[in-house]
């Protein structure tokens, strides 16, 4: 992102956006994280989807 955002805008990415696979305690613990949105997802826009 630090890239993309030095060319385009300061789009902020938090802890809650990422989980690490190496410090998680479960498989379910990822499952779980992967299941449900994140906030960094706000920046998506559904309507210009092809």
């Amino acid at each position: 992102m630090r890239y993309f955002n030095a060319y385009f805008q300061n789009l902020q990415v938090t802890e809650a956006d990422t989980v690490d696979v190496h410090k998680a305690k479960s498989k379910a613990e990822i499952l779980d994280f992967i299941s449900k949105p994140t906030p960094f997802g706000r920046y998506c826009s559904v309507k210009f989807r092809l």
